[in-house]
């Protein structure tokens, strides 16, 4: 998946594995989970560099009643210590987060709907 970003361009690549329990990301890697069972929780690269990247889809659009949550309680998204959640409202959708800096932390770069 390219990701374009002021004229440079990154790619993702896709861990193949679906991810049905918590986990912690790995930047560069574009995760398929899915909360058809539970609900996920999605810990940020804990190391990140500036421009880093990775992404989170609901692969089955199964988190109706269930959510996948990306917890940045030790990182930050848009300044401050937050969660970004996916559930029955945002079945299906995609996000890309990208690391700013330590200030900022981690930005949404891409979000989509299915």
């Amino acid at each position: 998946m390219p990701i374009q970003h002021q004229n440079i361009i990154k790619v993702l690549s896709i861990d193949a594995v679906v991810k049905t329990t918590a986990f912690t990301a790995l930047a560069g890697k574009s995760y398929l989970v899915s909360a058809t069972a539970a609900s996920v929780v999605v810990t940020p690269p804990a190391t990140p560099a500036v421009d880093d990247l990775f992404a989170v889809q609901d692969a089955t659009a199964g988190a109706t009643g269930n959510t996948i949550t990306i917890d940045f309680a030790t990182a930050k998204i848009n300044s401050a210590a937050d969660s970004y959640v996916m559930n029955d409202s945002t079945t299906g959708n995609a996000v890309t987060f990208r690391y700013v800096n330590a200030t900022v932390g981690w930005m949404i770069e891409s979000a989509s709907e299915s």
